[in-house]
Protein backbone atom coordinates (compact mmCIF):
# COMPACT_ATOMS: atom_id res chain seq x y z
CA UNK A 1 0.00 0.00 0.00
CA UNK A 2 1.56 3.83 -0.25
CA UNK A 3 2.63 5.71 2.27
CA UNK A 4 0.01 7.60 3.83
CA UNK A 5 -1.25 10.47 1.87
CA UNK A 6 0.18 14.13 2.88
CA UNK A 7 -3.64 15.88 2.28
CA UNK A 8 -4.55 18.16 4.66
CA UNK A 9 -6.87 17.23 7.73
CA UNK A 10 -9.42 19.59 6.71
CA UNK A 11 -9.65 17.32 3.71
CA UNK A 12 -9.97 13.72 5.38
CA UNK A 13 -12.48 14.95 7.32
CA UNK A 14 -14.43 16.80 4.46
CA UNK A 15 -14.11 12.91 2.99
CA UNK A 16 -15.23 10.99 6.29
CA UNK A 17 -18.26 13.47 7.08
CA UNK A 18 -19.49 13.68 3.11
CA UNK A 19 -19.31 9.62 3.13
CA UNK A 20 -21.18 9.00 5.75
CA UNK A 21 -23.76 11.55 4.62
CA UNK A 22 -24.50 10.19 1.82
CA UNK A 23 -24.57 6.47 2.87
CA UNK A 24 -27.11 7.80 5.39
CA UNK A 25 -29.13 9.43 2.44
CA UNK A 26 -28.95 6.18 0.59
CA UNK A 27 -29.96 4.11 3.44
CA UNK A 28 -26.77 1.55 3.37
CA UNK A 29 -23.92 0.72 5.15
CA UNK A 30 -20.73 0.19 3.51
CA UNK A 31 -18.08 -2.89 4.00
CA UNK A 32 -15.11 -3.37 2.51
CA UNK A 33 -14.99 -7.13 1.28
CA UNK A 34 -12.18 -9.60 1.54
CA UNK A 35 -14.01 -13.30 2.81
CA UNK A 36 -15.04 -15.86 -0.47
CA UNK A 37 -18.56 -16.05 0.84
CA UNK A 38 -18.65 -12.01 0.68
CA UNK A 39 -17.12 -11.60 -2.73
CA UNK A 40 -19.67 -14.46 -4.11
CA UNK A 41 -22.31 -12.00 -3.55
CA UNK A 42 -20.60 -9.29 -5.57
CA UNK A 43 -19.99 -11.23 -8.22
CA UNK A 44 -23.51 -12.58 -8.15
CA UNK A 45 -24.50 -8.84 -8.37
CA UNK A 46 -22.38 -8.04 -10.97
CA UNK A 47 -23.58 -11.55 -12.95
CA UNK A 48 -27.32 -10.04 -13.13
CA UNK A 49 -26.17 -6.28 -14.32
CA UNK A 50 -24.04 -7.35 -16.95
CA UNK A 51 -25.15 -11.19 -17.80
CA UNK A 52 -23.57 -12.67 -20.72
CA UNK A 53 -23.57 -16.24 -22.10
CA UNK A 54 -19.64 -15.98 -22.11
CA UNK A 55 -19.12 -16.15 -18.56
CA UNK A 56 -18.53 -13.86 -15.80
CA UNK A 57 -17.30 -10.41 -15.92
CA UNK A 58 -15.66 -10.82 -12.84
CA UNK A 59 -14.91 -14.26 -11.84
CA UNK A 60 -14.64 -15.10 -7.75
CA UNK A 61 -10.89 -16.34 -8.28
CA UNK A 62 -10.10 -12.67 -9.22
CA UNK A 63 -12.16 -11.03 -6.95
CA UNK A 64 -10.54 -13.19 -4.53
CA UNK A 65 -6.88 -12.25 -5.42
CA UNK A 66 -7.28 -8.84 -5.92
CA UNK A 67 -8.61 -8.46 -2.47
CA UNK A 68 -6.09 -10.19 -1.21
CA UNK A 69 -3.79 -8.23 -3.13
CA UNK A 70 -4.61 -4.48 -1.27
CA UNK A 71 -7.13 -3.46 -4.06
CA UNK A 72 -10.45 -1.77 -3.12
CA UNK A 73 -13.71 -3.90 -3.08
CA UNK A 74 -16.89 -2.43 -1.65
CA UNK A 75 -20.79 -3.53 -0.92
CA UNK A 76 -23.71 -1.33 -0.15
CA UNK A 77 -25.33 -3.82 1.68
CA UNK A 78 -29.14 -2.74 3.16
CA UNK A 79 -30.42 -4.71 5.72
CA UNK A 80 -28.01 -7.70 5.18
CA UNK A 81 -28.62 -7.42 1.34
CA UNK A 82 -25.43 -6.66 -0.81
CA UNK A 83 -27.32 -4.24 -2.92
CA UNK A 84 -24.66 -1.88 -4.42
CA UNK A 85 -20.82 -3.20 -5.51
CA UNK A 86 -17.99 -1.59 -6.50
CA UNK A 87 -14.33 -2.98 -7.71
CA UNK A 88 -10.85 -0.73 -8.12
CA UNK A 89 -7.19 -1.82 -8.76
CA UNK A 90 -3.99 -0.37 -7.67
CA UNK A 91 -2.10 1.21 -10.42
CA UNK A 92 -0.68 4.59 -11.48
CA UNK A 93 -1.78 7.95 -13.32
CA UNK A 94 0.44 10.79 -13.97
CA UNK A 95 3.27 9.63 -11.75
CA UNK A 96 1.20 9.16 -8.85
CA UNK A 97 -0.31 6.09 -6.78
CA UNK A 98 -3.85 5.84 -8.12
CA UNK A 99 -6.91 3.80 -7.83
CA UNK A 100 -8.61 1.97 -11.05
CA UNK A 101 -12.14 2.08 -10.28
CA UNK A 102 -12.99 -0.95 -12.57
CA UNK A 103 -16.80 -1.84 -12.19
CA UNK A 104 -19.91 -0.59 -9.91
CA UNK A 105 -23.05 -1.93 -10.15
CA UNK A 106 -26.20 -1.55 -8.08
CA UNK A 107 -28.86 -3.46 -8.26
CA UNK A 108 -32.11 -2.61 -10.43
CA UNK A 109 -34.77 -2.79 -7.55
CA UNK A 110 -32.33 0.08 -5.69
CA UNK A 111 -31.81 2.66 -8.31
CA UNK A 112 -33.21 6.44 -7.67
CA UNK A 113 -31.40 5.89 -3.98
CA UNK A 114 -28.02 7.74 -5.25
CA UNK A 115 -26.18 4.43 -3.88
CA UNK A 116 -24.02 4.76 -6.52
CA UNK A 117 -22.81 8.06 -5.40
CA UNK A 118 -22.30 7.02 -1.89
CA UNK A 119 -20.71 4.11 -3.26
CA UNK A 120 -17.97 6.69 -5.01
CA UNK A 121 -17.42 8.71 -2.04
CA UNK A 122 -16.81 5.50 0.23
CA UNK A 123 -14.40 4.35 -2.15
CA UNK A 124 -13.04 8.37 -2.02
CA UNK A 125 -12.40 8.29 1.92
CA UNK A 126 -10.55 4.87 1.76
CA UNK A 127 -8.25 5.82 -1.15
CA UNK A 128 -7.45 9.51 0.74
CA UNK A 129 -6.43 7.31 3.71
CA UNK A 130 -5.09 4.82 1.85
CA UNK A 131 -2.22 7.33 0.87
CA UNK A 132 -4.38 7.15 -3.16
CA UNK A 133 -4.03 10.66 -4.63
CA UNK A 134 -6.67 10.09 -7.43
CA UNK A 135 -9.21 7.64 -8.51
CA UNK A 136 -9.86 7.16 -12.20
CA UNK A 137 -12.20 4.83 -14.83
CA UNK A 138 -13.64 4.63 -17.89
CA UNK A 139 -17.53 5.57 -18.65
CA UNK A 140 -19.56 5.09 -21.38
CA UNK A 141 -20.01 8.75 -22.78
CA UNK A 142 -23.36 8.05 -24.41
CA UNK A 143 -24.77 7.04 -20.90
CA UNK A 144 -26.27 10.73 -19.46
CA UNK A 145 -26.72 10.07 -15.94
CA UNK A 146 -23.20 8.61 -15.70
CA UNK A 147 -21.27 11.51 -17.23
CA UNK A 148 -23.37 14.04 -14.60
CA UNK A 149 -22.62 12.21 -11.91
CA UNK A 150 -19.10 11.84 -12.82
CA UNK A 151 -17.97 15.10 -14.00
CA UNK A 152 -20.62 16.96 -12.38
CA UNK A 153 -21.77 15.63 -9.17
CA UNK A 154 -18.15 14.07 -8.24
CA UNK A 155 -16.07 16.46 -9.85
CA UNK A 156 -14.24 13.82 -11.48
CA UNK A 157 -12.01 15.32 -14.82
CA UNK A 158 -12.12 13.92 -18.45
CA UNK A 159 -8.79 13.11 -19.52
CA UNK A 160 -9.12 11.03 -22.77
CA UNK A 161 -11.26 9.68 -24.81
CA UNK A 162 -10.83 6.16 -25.75
CA UNK A 163 -12.37 4.65 -29.14
CA UNK A 164 -13.33 1.20 -28.47
CA UNK A 165 -11.30 0.67 -25.75
CA UNK A 166 -12.48 -2.53 -24.56
CA UNK A 167 -13.55 -4.29 -28.07
CA UNK A 168 -16.29 -6.34 -28.60
CA UNK A 169 -18.48 -6.59 -25.42
CA UNK A 170 -21.41 -9.69 -25.16
CA UNK A 171 -22.97 -8.99 -22.40
CA UNK A 172 -26.30 -7.63 -22.47
CA UNK A 173 -25.83 -4.01 -21.68
CA UNK A 174 -22.59 -3.41 -24.66
CA UNK A 175 -23.83 -5.94 -27.04
CA UNK A 176 -24.20 -4.71 -30.49
CA UNK A 177 -22.63 -1.44 -29.66
CA UNK A 178 -18.74 -0.16 -29.75
CA UNK A 179 -17.10 0.39 -26.68
CA UNK A 180 -16.02 3.70 -26.67
CA UNK A 181 -14.48 5.70 -23.38
CA UNK A 182 -14.06 8.49 -21.36
CA UNK A 183 -11.13 8.10 -19.00
CA UNK A 184 -11.93 10.07 -16.05
CA UNK A 185 -9.53 11.50 -13.36
CA UNK A 186 -10.69 12.28 -9.87
CA UNK A 187 -7.95 14.64 -7.85
CA UNK A 188 -9.08 13.65 -4.47
CA UNK A 189 -8.10 16.61 -2.74
CA UNK A 190 -8.87 18.99 -5.33
CA UNK A 191 -10.69 22.16 -5.51
CA UNK A 192 -13.25 20.13 -7.79
CA UNK A 193 -13.48 17.47 -6.19
CA UNK A 194 -13.98 19.09 -2.88
CA UNK A 195 -16.45 21.12 -4.15
CA UNK A 196 -18.47 18.90 -6.50
CA UNK A 197 -18.65 16.30 -3.36
CA UNK A 198 -19.66 19.65 -0.58
CA UNK A 199 -22.69 20.05 -3.06
CA UNK A 200 -22.23 22.87 -5.24
CA UNK A 201 -23.16 22.46 -8.76
CA UNK A 202 -21.30 24.24 -11.37
CA UNK A 203 -24.06 27.51 -12.95
CA UNK A 204 -24.48 26.79 -16.33
CA UNK A 205 -24.61 30.69 -17.10
CA UNK A 206 -20.98 31.34 -15.32
CA UNK A 207 -19.24 28.65 -16.84
CA UNK A 208 -20.64 29.26 -20.31
CA UNK A 209 -20.12 33.17 -19.94
CA UNK A 210 -19.75 35.16 -23.33
CA UNK A 211 -18.42 32.46 -24.96
CA UNK A 212 -21.24 32.38 -27.07
CA UNK A 213 -21.25 28.32 -27.91
CA UNK A 214 -21.66 26.72 -31.29
CA UNK A 215 -23.76 23.52 -30.91
CA UNK A 216 -21.76 20.66 -33.10
CA UNK A 217 -24.03 18.06 -32.12
CA UNK A 218 -27.63 17.72 -31.66
CA UNK A 219 -30.48 15.62 -31.76
CA UNK A 220 -31.98 16.25 -35.12
CA UNK A 221 -35.32 14.65 -36.73
CA UNK A 222 -36.19 10.97 -36.40
CA UNK A 223 -33.65 11.07 -32.92
CA UNK A 224 -30.81 11.07 -35.31
CA UNK A 225 -27.48 12.91 -34.73
CA UNK A 226 -26.72 16.08 -36.21
CA UNK A 227 -23.49 17.41 -36.64
CA UNK A 228 -21.48 20.68 -37.51
CA UNK A 229 -18.36 21.87 -37.79
CA UNK A 230 -17.01 24.54 -35.48
CA UNK A 231 -13.72 26.22 -34.83
CA UNK A 232 -15.30 28.31 -32.32
CA UNK A 233 -13.77 28.98 -28.55
CA UNK A 234 -16.20 26.84 -27.13
CA UNK A 235 -18.84 23.49 -28.16
CA UNK A 236 -22.17 21.84 -27.22
CA UNK A 237 -22.49 18.21 -27.47
CA UNK A 238 -25.87 17.05 -27.14
CA UNK A 239 -26.72 13.27 -26.58
CA UNK A 240 -29.63 11.04 -26.12
CA UNK A 241 -31.29 11.46 -22.31
CA UNK A 242 -31.51 7.50 -22.36
CA UNK A 243 -29.37 5.95 -24.52
CA UNK A 244 -30.28 2.56 -23.23
CA UNK A 245 -33.64 2.80 -24.29
CA UNK A 246 -32.16 4.10 -27.95
CA UNK A 247 -30.42 0.66 -28.23
CA UNK A 248 -33.49 -1.45 -27.01
CA UNK A 249 -35.15 -0.04 -29.77
CA UNK A 250 -32.90 1.10 -32.45
CA UNK A 251 -29.49 -0.52 -32.15
CA UNK A 252 -28.21 0.97 -35.49
CA UNK A 253 -29.41 4.08 -34.12
CA UNK A 254 -27.17 3.88 -31.23
CA UNK A 255 -24.34 2.88 -33.09
CA UNK A 256 -25.35 6.28 -35.45
CA UNK A 257 -24.86 8.07 -32.00
CA UNK A 258 -21.54 6.40 -31.05
CA UNK A 259 -20.13 7.27 -33.88
CA UNK A 260 -21.01 10.52 -34.00
CA UNK A 261 -20.06 11.47 -30.67
CA UNK A 262 -16.65 9.76 -31.16
CA UNK A 263 -16.30 12.54 -34.23
CA UNK A 264 -16.80 15.63 -32.61
CA UNK A 265 -15.50 14.63 -28.93
CA UNK A 266 -12.33 12.91 -30.55
CA UNK A 267 -11.58 15.53 -33.37
CA UNK A 268 -12.56 18.64 -30.64
CA UNK A 269 -10.33 17.19 -28.14
CA UNK A 270 -7.75 16.36 -30.86
CA UNK A 271 -7.90 19.95 -31.93
CA UNK A 272 -6.82 21.32 -28.76
CA UNK A 273 -10.27 21.38 -27.06
CA UNK A 274 -10.62 20.05 -23.51
CA UNK A 275 -14.07 18.49 -22.00
CA UNK A 276 -15.38 21.25 -19.34
CA UNK A 277 -18.62 20.21 -17.88
CA UNK A 278 -21.40 18.12 -18.62
CA UNK A 279 -24.58 19.72 -17.71
CA UNK A 280 -28.02 17.91 -16.69
CA UNK A 281 -29.96 18.82 -19.46
CA UNK A 282 -27.61 16.44 -21.12
CA UNK A 283 -24.52 18.34 -23.15
CA UNK A 284 -21.09 18.49 -23.31
CA UNK A 285 -19.52 21.91 -23.14
CA UNK A 286 -16.11 21.81 -24.53
CA UNK A 287 -13.57 24.55 -24.52
CA UNK A 288 -10.14 25.21 -25.61
CA UNK A 289 -7.68 24.40 -23.32
CA UNK A 290 -5.24 27.55 -22.63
Amino acid sequence: MPAQATAPDHVFEQARRVAAEAAERARVEFRDVHELHELQLIVDLFDRIWSSDKGSYMPLNLARALAHAGSHISAAVDDGEVVGALVGFLGSYEGQHALHSHMLAVSPAMRGRNIGYALKLHQREWSLESGIAVITWTFDPLMSRNSYLNLTQLGAEASEYLPNFYGPMADSINAADESDRILAAWWLAGERAMTATNGARPDEASLIGDMNPTTVLRVGPRDRPVTKPSTGEALLCYIPTDIDAVRRRNAGLALEWRRALRHVIGDGLAAGYEIDAFFRRGCYLLRRSD
